[in-house]
């Protein structure tokens, strides 16, 4: 079948991650090469952009829990030199929060340090299979909330530098994705203690995973 396109919605700059709650569709508006801080609420009936919902500077990942809440993981904003050795001049705070999609309300947030901090990790999260754990990326590791009774965590349940994440769609497992840019990369799955069950080489820069339900 012939494959075109037949309608454009307008959204915000720089749409990135997109996430089915309901008759919506919820798109994280990260800012492109500009600035943004809103997600755009879309009715998939009409497909119609029915409103918009404000949170902290450059929304980059987005995951629903178990109670159909929405996690946002808000990078920030940081800004560099445009010259050698290209430093960084400013930065904002990166931002962890749960939405009600309902009504767009926030309900929790924490600072989960600054927008520079993802310079080489990016800002991604997991949720748990039963929808009752989140996992988020950061520099020295993975951390954990329990999405019912969030509060931050001092300590990463996984230490080390990782450039992807997923959360099993069938277990309790968490797979963990890093390597470089010029060779093979590497898949690692941790229980959800934090202990290394398996690992294995995959593709160039890997970040993400799909899981069949066949």
């Amino acid at each position: 079948a012939e494959r075109k396109v037949t309608d454009t919605l307008t959204v915000g700059k720089g749409p990135e991650t997109m996430v089915k709650t309901g008759n919506n569709v919820i798109v994280a508006n990260s800012g492109g090469w500009d600035a943004d801080s809103t997600l755009t609420v879309i009715d998939a009936t009409t497909d119609q952009v029915t409103g918009q919902i404000a949170v902290p500077k450059i929304p980059l990942d987005m995951a629903l829990d178990g109670s159909e809440k929405l996690w946002v993981y808000c990078k920030g904003l940081a800004t560099y030199s445009w010259d050698p050795p290209y430093g960084l001049i400013s930065q904002t705070d990166a931002v962890l929060v749960r939405v009600n999609p309902a009504d767009g309300t926030t309900e929790w947030q924490a600072m989960v340090g600054k927008a520079g901090d993802y310079t080489a990790t990016p800002p991604k999260l997991a949720i748990s299979r039963f929808g009752d754990k989140l996992f988020y990326l950061r520099p020295d590791g993975v951390y954990m909330i329990d999405t019912e009774n969030p509060v931050k965590p001092d300590l990463p349940i996984i230490e080390g530098s990782f450039y992807g994440i997923e959360a099993g769609a069938s277990d309790d497992m968490i797979y963990l994705f890093g390597g470089s840019f010029s060779g093979n990369g590497t898949m690692q799955v941790y229980d959800q203690s934090g202990t290394l069950r398996g690992e294995g080489t995959v593709g160039i820069a890997p970040n993400g995973a799909a899981f069949s339900t066949y």
